[in-house]
């Protein structure tokens, strides 16, 4: 059983699966670093979805979970995308 299901590739969203009995399902679309043409831009998109990543796992860790009912989790995590999005 799942509290929070979040995928992340635009590529794949309408694909992305279903998680019955997932309390919340999110997506933080997100482009696919492999996208990329060159090696080096490959690398530098990494890296940068990496940072995206984690400070959307940090601003997600930093509520209080716990006492988060379904519609809150998914609102907070929806929220948590958006403000990053913004300020990328």
């Amino acid at each position: 059983r799942f509290d929070l299901v979040i995928t992340v590739c635009d590529n794949a969203r309408d694909a992305c699966p279903y998680f019955a009995g997932a309390r919340a399902q999110v997506h933080w679309g997100l482009p696919d670093p492999a996208d990329e043409a060159t090696p080096e831009a490959v690398r530098r998109a990494f890296r940068e979805t990496f940072a995206a990543l984690s400070a959307r796992v940090d601003a997600l860790l930093a509520l209080p979970l716990g006492t988060l009912d379904a519609a809150s989790l998914t609102e907070e995590a929806t929220r948590i995308h958006a403000t990053h999005t913004a300020h990328s």
